[in-house]
Protein backbone atom coordinates (compact mmCIF):
# COMPACT_ATOMS: atom_id res chain seq x y z
CA UNK A 1 0.00 0.00 0.00
CA UNK A 2 2.60 2.57 0.70
CA UNK A 3 5.68 1.36 -0.81
CA UNK A 4 8.11 4.46 0.45
CA UNK A 5 6.51 3.99 4.21
CA UNK A 6 3.39 6.31 5.15
CA UNK A 7 3.18 9.69 4.07
CA UNK A 8 3.90 12.05 6.82
CA UNK A 9 1.29 14.35 5.39
CA UNK A 10 -1.23 11.32 5.39
CA UNK A 11 -4.87 12.16 5.46
CA UNK A 12 -7.41 9.88 6.17
CA UNK A 13 -11.31 9.94 4.85
CA UNK A 14 -14.10 7.46 6.21
CA UNK A 15 -16.89 8.00 3.78
CA UNK A 16 -20.05 6.53 5.68
CA UNK A 17 -22.88 5.98 3.47
CA UNK A 18 -25.10 2.68 3.48
CA UNK A 19 -28.35 3.04 5.71
CA UNK A 20 -26.86 6.00 7.89
CA UNK A 21 -29.16 8.42 6.09
CA UNK A 22 -31.44 6.80 8.55
CA UNK A 23 -29.87 9.05 11.53
CA UNK A 24 -28.22 11.51 9.71
CA UNK A 25 -27.56 13.60 6.32
CA UNK A 26 -25.34 12.25 4.30
CA UNK A 27 -22.03 14.25 3.29
CA UNK A 28 -21.27 13.70 -0.58
CA UNK A 29 -18.27 12.66 -2.11
CA UNK A 30 -17.79 16.04 -3.86
CA UNK A 31 -17.83 17.79 -0.27
CA UNK A 32 -14.85 15.42 1.03
CA UNK A 33 -12.85 16.45 -2.22
CA UNK A 34 -13.88 19.98 -1.63
CA UNK A 35 -12.63 20.00 2.07
CA UNK A 36 -9.91 17.89 1.55
CA UNK A 37 -8.32 20.43 -1.78
CA UNK A 38 -9.27 23.76 0.72
CA UNK A 39 -6.84 21.40 3.84
CA UNK A 40 -4.39 21.20 1.15
CA UNK A 41 -4.34 17.70 1.18
CA UNK A 42 -1.55 15.89 -1.40
CA UNK A 43 -1.43 11.75 0.03
CA UNK A 44 -5.41 10.42 0.60
CA UNK A 45 -5.85 7.34 2.06
CA UNK A 46 -9.93 6.73 1.41
CA UNK A 47 -12.27 4.28 3.05
CA UNK A 48 -16.12 3.60 2.83
CA UNK A 49 -18.83 0.97 3.67
CA UNK A 50 -19.66 1.13 0.18
CA UNK A 51 -18.02 0.23 -3.14
CA UNK A 52 -20.07 2.51 -5.51
CA UNK A 53 -19.30 5.03 -2.95
CA UNK A 54 -15.60 4.61 -2.85
CA UNK A 55 -15.48 3.93 -6.56
CA UNK A 56 -17.17 7.17 -7.06
CA UNK A 57 -14.68 9.21 -5.04
CA UNK A 58 -11.44 7.65 -7.05
CA UNK A 59 -13.04 8.77 -10.02
CA UNK A 60 -14.14 12.51 -9.30
CA UNK A 61 -10.35 13.03 -7.28
CA UNK A 62 -8.52 11.47 -10.05
CA UNK A 63 -5.30 13.75 -10.29
CA UNK A 64 -6.08 16.03 -7.58
CA UNK A 65 -4.44 13.79 -4.95
CA UNK A 66 -1.93 10.89 -4.38
CA UNK A 67 -4.79 8.47 -3.47
CA UNK A 68 -4.39 5.28 -1.24
CA UNK A 69 -6.89 2.94 -0.35
CA UNK A 70 -7.35 -1.44 0.24
CA UNK A 71 -8.63 -3.61 -2.67
CA UNK A 72 -10.52 -5.47 0.59
CA UNK A 73 -14.41 -6.33 -0.55
CA UNK A 74 -17.39 -4.06 0.28
CA UNK A 75 -21.07 -4.13 -0.09
CA UNK A 76 -21.73 -2.41 -3.21
CA UNK A 77 -24.14 0.20 -1.62
CA UNK A 78 -22.47 -0.16 1.87
CA UNK A 79 -23.16 -1.12 5.51
CA UNK A 80 -26.18 -1.20 7.68
CA UNK A 81 -28.79 -3.14 9.66
CA UNK A 82 -31.71 -1.70 8.20
CA UNK A 83 -33.62 -3.53 4.98
CA UNK A 84 -31.78 -5.10 1.72
CA UNK A 85 -28.59 -3.77 3.95
CA UNK A 86 -29.51 -5.80 6.60
CA UNK A 87 -30.07 -9.01 4.84
CA UNK A 88 -26.74 -9.21 2.72
CA UNK A 89 -25.11 -8.40 6.33
CA UNK A 90 -26.99 -11.69 8.20
CA UNK A 91 -25.61 -13.46 5.38
CA UNK A 92 -21.68 -12.13 6.33
CA UNK A 93 -22.57 -12.90 9.71
CA UNK A 94 -23.54 -16.66 9.07
CA UNK A 95 -20.64 -17.74 7.04
CA UNK A 96 -16.94 -18.03 6.75
CA UNK A 97 -16.79 -14.86 5.36
CA UNK A 98 -17.55 -13.60 8.79
CA UNK A 99 -13.68 -14.11 9.01
CA UNK A 100 -11.89 -12.41 6.18
CA UNK A 101 -14.76 -9.37 6.20
CA UNK A 102 -13.45 -9.12 10.00
CA UNK A 103 -10.06 -9.19 8.81
CA UNK A 104 -10.40 -6.23 6.16
CA UNK A 105 -11.87 -4.35 8.41
CA UNK A 106 -8.97 -4.13 11.30
CA UNK A 107 -6.48 -3.51 8.11
CA UNK A 108 -8.74 -0.59 7.08
CA UNK A 109 -8.84 0.93 10.16
CA UNK A 110 -5.04 0.16 10.92
CA UNK A 111 -4.15 1.74 8.16
CA UNK A 112 -6.63 4.86 8.61
CA UNK A 113 -5.01 5.68 12.09
CA UNK A 114 -1.54 5.97 10.46
CA UNK A 115 -2.50 9.02 9.10
CA UNK A 116 -1.73 12.20 10.61
CA UNK A 117 -5.53 13.90 9.76
CA UNK A 118 -8.79 11.57 9.86
CA UNK A 119 -12.26 13.06 8.88
CA UNK A 120 -15.54 11.72 8.43
CA UNK A 121 -18.95 11.52 10.68
CA UNK A 122 -19.00 10.88 13.73
CA UNK A 123 -22.21 9.83 13.52
CA UNK A 124 -20.75 6.58 12.43
CA UNK A 125 -19.51 4.37 14.83
CA UNK A 126 -16.54 3.57 12.64
CA UNK A 127 -15.80 6.67 12.36
CA UNK A 128 -16.17 6.99 16.04
CA UNK A 129 -13.88 4.03 17.04
CA UNK A 130 -11.44 5.35 14.36
CA UNK A 131 -11.45 9.20 16.05
CA UNK A 132 -10.91 7.65 19.52
CA UNK A 133 -7.45 4.81 18.53
CA UNK A 134 -6.11 8.18 16.71
CA UNK A 135 -6.57 11.23 19.05
CA UNK A 136 -6.21 9.26 22.40
CA UNK A 137 -2.70 7.40 21.56
CA UNK A 138 -0.67 9.91 20.27
CA UNK A 139 -0.57 9.13 16.73
CA UNK A 140 -2.36 12.24 15.36
CA UNK A 141 -1.06 15.61 14.69
CA UNK A 142 -4.06 16.94 14.34
CA UNK A 143 -7.25 16.59 15.35
CA UNK A 144 -9.78 14.23 14.28
CA UNK A 145 -12.18 16.54 11.92
CA UNK A 146 -15.68 15.88 12.00
CA UNK A 147 -17.64 16.55 8.47
CA UNK A 148 -21.48 16.99 8.41
CA UNK A 149 -23.86 19.12 10.87
CA UNK A 150 -22.20 19.77 13.99
CA UNK A 151 -23.88 19.32 17.07
CA UNK A 152 -23.33 21.82 19.81
CA UNK A 153 -21.85 19.17 22.32
CA UNK A 154 -19.23 18.06 19.49
CA UNK A 155 -18.09 21.96 19.28
CA UNK A 156 -16.16 21.48 22.62
CA UNK A 157 -14.50 18.61 21.43
CA UNK A 158 -12.91 18.39 18.35
CA UNK A 159 -12.73 21.03 15.12
CA UNK A 160 -15.99 20.93 13.02
CA UNK A 161 -16.29 21.57 9.61
CA UNK A 162 -20.22 22.30 8.93
CA UNK A 163 -22.08 21.45 5.63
Amino acid sequence: LYPKGVPCDLFSVFIRHGDKYHETELVSVDEYIRLLQNLKAKHVYVNSDSQLTLDFFIKRSRGLFDLYYLNVSRQSNGAGLLGEHGKIWNKILNSDDVYWHMIDNLKELYVSVLAKLMMGQLASNWNRLGHEIHDSYGLAQYRYIHVGPCEKDRRNVMDCIGI
